[in-house]
């Protein structure tokens, strides 16, 4: 549908769209697109919007165009038999005003205000003013309004059977109705049963009963119930109308309009404070969302740093244990090899005999000849001078290895193994 229109009806919609009751109009039929009542949404629509905008663009759209298929109801709403139809119908008694105050069809006979005005201005022929009203929303103090519709109808009668008057040659949808009068009686009622054809439906129908009176008379009931069973109809469809023709309500006084914008306001104070307590609740959760995601991030880094310095503090207790150890090592070697006798001092070494294991290390158990070192004042200085470097060197590495409190409580003496 949108394609064809854009295509073929530009102007009519582009006019529609700048009519503020014709885009009204749109807006209302485009809300009807899928219901099940599809059909009748539509045509509430129709009755509720009305003017030359509107019947342009449907002439483009619906008749000229075909934009819109039309929906067909092929008997759904057949003529009447022969026998149900009043044939000594006489249409000159069909004049002046009549009310419609029994109806079928909630689309096109049940509205309020009824009250139609007939004329016969030539032999067979009828000349209708239609009058409707249609709900307009509420009014000033909760009092239902309406708008009021009105069109001129045609009828001819058939020569061949009176009770058949048919409307037809309309240019607006090309719309034909053909009314059979089901049963009459003068000043009294009339039982119209009707079927309608138009571009957009073919094979509508209904019924109405008009009376002279503005409500109907309880006592026309038997008779029209049986009026209504010989066309295939049951009287306990119809529903009654309101033809009472009340004014239209009151219009607001100041203090009224001052009193409804002042519920606008409130509602739209509300409305936008709504909006702004779920715009605050968004971002709240944004940013607990944020705090969330760097709190993880900064407990996994904090963790993954942790492990880092855990294994670089193992490594470092690890190297200091090893070079405290070998320290210790070297200090009882170096204590052990040294040994005086009197003026001499004698330097044990690796497979040579001593004072106190003669022969130890030689072959045959003989005894290790002494390395006899010079123990004059000179030389005994030089090598006091070098214990004292030596000693000196020692106590600076031993002071850089100062045990730390985590280290094993035998490293503040030589190892378990010199003890």
């Amino acid at each position: 549908m949108g394609t064809c229109l854009l295509a073929n009806c530009q102007a009519a919609l582009a006019g529609c769209l700048a009519d503020g009751q014709c885009a009204a109009n749109l807006i209302c039929l485009n809300a009807c697109s899928g219901r099940p009542d599809e059909t009748a949404c539509q045509i509430r629509c129709g009755d509720k919007y009305s003017d030359s905008a509107i019947d342009a663009f449907n002439k483009c759209a619906v008749s000229d165009k075909k934009c819109v298929p039309q929906r067909v109801d092929e008997g759904v709403f057949p003529v009447p038999p022969d026998c149900a139809q009043d044939s000594a119908f006489d249409l000159s008694s069909f004049t002046g005003r009549w009310y419609i105050t029994a109806g079928l069809n909630p689309l096109f006979d049940i509205f309020d205000c009824q009250a139609h005005f007939f004329a016969a201005p030539d032999p067979g022929k009828l000349v209708g003013r239609i009058n409707w009203r249609i709900p307009a929303g509420v009014a000033a103090g909760g009092a239902p309004d309406f708008t009021e519709r009105s069109t001129v109808q045609t009828f001819v009668q058939d020569e061949a059977n009176p009770a058949h008057l048919a409307n037809h040659g309309n240019e607006y949808l090309h719309y034909e109705d053909d009314w059979y009068v089901l049963a009459s009686k003068p000043d009294s009622y009339v039982l119209v049963y009707y079927i309608g054809n138009n571009d957009a439906w073919r094979g509508y129908g209904g019924a109405v009963v008009y009376t002279r009176a503005a409500s109907l008379p309880p006592d026309l009931i038997p008779e029209l119930s049986a009026a209504v069973e010989g066309a295939g109809l049951k009287w306990a469809d119809f529903a009654l109308t309101d033809n009472s023709c009340g004014p239209h309500p009151p219009p607001e006084t100041l203090a009224e309009k001052a009193a409804d914008l002042e519920r606008v306001v409130a509602a739209d104070v509300v409305a936008v404070e709504r909006a702004v307590a779920g715009e605050a609740r968004t971002v709240e959760a944004a940013v607990e969302a944020d705090v969330e995601a760097v709190e993880r991030a900064l407990a996994s880094n904090m963790a993954a740093v942790e492990r880092v310095l855990a294994s670089d503090a193992a490594a470092v207790r690890d190297a200091a244990v090893a070079e405290a150890r070998a320290l210790a090592d070297a200090r009882a070697r170096f204590a052990g090899s040294l040994r005086s006798f009197g003026k001499f001092t004698v330097l044990e070494g690796k497979g040579v005999g001593s004072s106190s294991s003669p022969g130890a290390g030689m072959p045959g158990g003989m005894p290790a000849p002494a390395v006899v070192m010079d123990d004059s004042p000179a030389a005994v200085a030089a090598r006091a001078a070098e214990m004292e470097a030596a000693e000196a060197a020692l106590k600076k590495v031993e002071a850089v290895y100062e045990r730390p409190s985590w280290l094993p409580s035998w490293l503040g003496g030589p190892p378990p193994h010199a003890r």
